[in-house]
């Protein structure tokens, strides 16, 4: 995994607002690298659609 660092300048008000919507980004990609991984070995009757959307519906406010 690579890292990327990017500054800039933000107002004091808006910065924890960035810092949280940065988590969120980066726990998205790890639910969508366990989406991967996952893919096929679950035996349902929902939709693979199905089940990612009630994922994200329950991780994502």
């Amino acid at each position: 995994m690579a890292e990327v660092v990017i500054t800039f300048k933000v107002p004091k008000e808006v910065e924890m607002k960035i810092r949280e919507e940065i988590e969120r980004l980066k726990a998205r990609i790890n639910v969508d690298e366990a989406l991967k991984k996952a893919r096929g070995s679950l035996k349902t009757a929902k939709s693979w659609e199905e089940l990612e959307a009630e994922l994200y519906d329950e991780l994502i406010p």
